[in-house]
């Protein structure tokens, strides 16, 4: 019986492992063939190529992708290979043809774009690893004051500011070949300029109809890119794009890549790129910088524009004295300063730099600001010392013919002070022979020894307005009235109707910085003599009546509003009076009930002795006092 029992579950225990089996297999196969149904594919990139391979639960990954690598590896071997003989064999043949310097140009141009692409930044630290100088640097870095991968290095090479760049060397300068648009008239040549970073051309030259040895300029930052790109935008849009004018962009540290292809696919001519040397953009031996420091962190200093930055002061004292002596700058005799967001709002139908070369102006402007005094206390008093000096006062026309002068631009005392007045230069068109003249040198290293570029906060617009009203003829200086420009809270706008269509302007008239703003763009046309534009008057006119309507309609305003304050205040006291009589009434009438409730307690706690008690007309008996007054019913 024992025996037969234990066969019967060896039998049954087979069968279910049999079974088991079975479902195991169909379970997997079926499985397997619904995953494949369903189409499931892996994409793999290698090399920028595609490879779509199907998914299975045998396995996820295609089995031709390691033979795929294989062949793509030796297929770029072989592309290298057939690249390499096409170079050699079309250097023989530039030989042949002596086309051999323009492949060098294009090589040296790819060196240099491999430069650019291998400028590395300072690796990431921990902030407790970086020591006190790094530190510092990381914190400017990431206020923005530093947005550049160069920034990292200039705590290690902080007198080299073109450290990491392919000018580091003893010439410094670029060694690779520089490029020239076909047709180039000047004198730029193949061979880059001490702290020329780098060059990008056009085809072509552009139009040969405009002036040689002209350019824009701008003073920037990395981090501005956007905002200048919006201004070259504009200047192209409404005037560069007939002209082809070269474009000088200079920094004190190197440009990244990004901002070289980004600003030089927008300008239509020659973009070159300087780096500023060392010791135009550092302290000089004379200063003392615990004083400078002292300075900027005065509370005299704080609630002023840029009061607090260094970098500001060495901007300034750049733009006053040396950047006409950067060696780019060598190739050109006029520029036109531009600076990021700013706007151009009409066509600008004349050439400014032809006007300048045909007329023998030396400079020009739009604007005219006042400077904060509390920026350039001592600035006049030391430019008159340099002024008076007998050397330099024989050559200067605002002493020695001041009636024919723009003294009266800058001063409205025949010199004794100033007015505060001067060129905005965030916008000027010259001549670089004005600054490069022994007169304005001997002036700028004067104050540059005078120190108030770092114990003030002169800037470089006030300098260049004394300069030039004290060393220019009235005709020499012109206001470019027909420009349209706007920067910040200023901007101008052309007072001639013909001119605002033809033009395509969309400014306001009436907001043009001549007969809106300060008085200074007023004061110039007046001391200069140079003529208005046609419908000046009218829009002078027009905004004059319409400040007497604005007066009138704030005169009646405020009128209407005190009226209106007086008829609200009697409402109130009105108001008040009726809920203070409300108030007392109700406090009567309460004061009333009370005392009127404490007789009837007590005479009813206390009833007289000449009281007695009288009969009613419904026969219920009352108390009576000696006066007749009830006083309560007796039951």
């Amino acid at each position: 019986m024992l025996v037969r029992a234990l066969r019967l579950r060896t039998c049954v225990l087979l069968a279910l492992s049999i079974a088991l089996v079975v479902f195991v297999v169909s379970f997997r196969d079926q499985v397997s063939s619904s995953w494949d149904d369903l189409g499931l594919e892996t994409i793999y990139y290698k090399n920028g190529e595609k490879t779509v391979a199907s998914v299975t639960l045998e396995n996820v990954v295609p089995t031709d992708v390691a033979d795929k690598e294989d062949t793509d590896e030796k297929q770029e071997e072989q592309k290298e290979q057939e690249e390499q003989k096409e170079q050699k064999e079309q250097k023989e043949q530039n030989k042949e043809t002596g086309e051999e310097e323009s492949t060098d140009q294009a090589s040296d141009n790819e060196g240099d774009d491999a430069q650019l692409e291998n400028w590395d930044p300072l690796a990431d630290k921990k902030p407790e690893e970086l020591t006190d100088a790094e530190l510092t640097i990381e914190l400017k870095r990431v206020k923005g004051q530093a947005s550049d991968p160069y920034w990292s290095h200039r705590h290690e090479h902080e007198n080299n500011p073109l450290y990491g760049t392919p000018l580091d060397n003893d010439k410094k300068t670029n060694p690779h070949k520089a490029p020239l648009p076909k047709g180039y008239v000047g004198k730029m040549t193949n061979e880059y300029k001490p702290y020329e970073q780098f060059r990008v051309v056009k085809e072509d030259y552009g139009n040969p109809d405009k002036v040689p040895r002209a350019t824009f300029f701008t003073l920037v930052r990395n981090s501005e890119m956007y905002g200048l790109i919006a201004s070259i935008e504009r200047l192209e849009q409404r005037f560069n794009k007939r002209m082809n004018y070269d474009w000088v962009f200079m920094n004190d540290v190197p440009f990244t890549k990004e901002f070289i292809d980004r600003t030089s696919a927008m300008v239509s001519g020659t973009a070159r790129y300087g780096i500023i040397p060392h010791e135009h953009w550092s302290y000089p031996d004379w200063i003392d910088q615990n004083r400078a420091r002292a300075v900027r962190e005065s509370r005299k200093f704080a609630n002023v524009v840029y009061g607090g930055s260094e970098s500001y002061r060495h901007m300034c004292r750049f733009n006053s004295k040396f950047f006409y002596k950067h060696p780019i700058m060598e190739d050109y005799d006029l520029y036109w300063r531009v600076e990021p967001d700013v706007e151009f709002m009409c066509d600008i139908q004349e050439d400014p730099f032809k006007y300048l070369a045909t007329t023998g102006t030396m400079y020009g402007f739009t604007i005219a600001f006042q400077e904060f005094a509390v920026t350039i206390e001592t600035l006049w008093g030391t430019a008159m010392e340099y002024f008076r000096k007998e050397s330099v006062k024989s050559q200067l026309p605002a002493l020695q013919t001041p009636e024919d002068s723009l003294l009266g631009f800058v001063s409205d005392d025949q010199g004794g002070n100033y007015n505060m007045c001067h060129f905005w230069t965030n916008f000027e068109i010259a001549n670089l022979t004005l600054w490069r003249s022994p007169l304005y040198e001997g002036f700028a290293d004067y104050l540059d020894h005078a120190g108030g570029f770092f114990y003030e906060r002169w800037g470089d617009a006030p300098v260049h307005s004394i300069a030039v009203s004290m060393m220019l003829k009235p005709s020499q200086v012109h206001v470019f009235q027909d420009i349209s420009y706007k920067h910040t809270v200023a901007g101008t706008c052309p007072l001639d109707d013909d001119r605002l269509k033809s033009a395509h302007c969309i400014c306001d008239p009436l907001g043009d910085w001549t007969i809106s703003g300060q008085e200074c763009n007023k004061k110039f046309l007046e001391v200069s003599k140079q003529p208005t534009l046609k419908d000046f008057k009218k829009y002078d006119q027009l905004l004059s009546e319409r400040r007497e309507n604005d007066e009138l309609l704030e005169t009646r305003k405020q009128q209407l509003r005190r009226e209106a304050s007086k008829r609200k205040y009697r409402q109130r006291t009105k108001q008040r009076e009726i809920k203070n009589r409300i108030a007392q009434e109700r406090k009567r009438r309460l004061l009333s009930s009370k005392l009127d409730e404490k007789k009837t307690k007590r005479d009813l706690a206390a009833p007289t002795t000449n009281s007695f008690i009288a009969p009613t007309s419904a026969g219920s008996p009352v108390r009576l006092n000696a006066r007749g007054e009830r006083l309560a019913y007796l039951v």
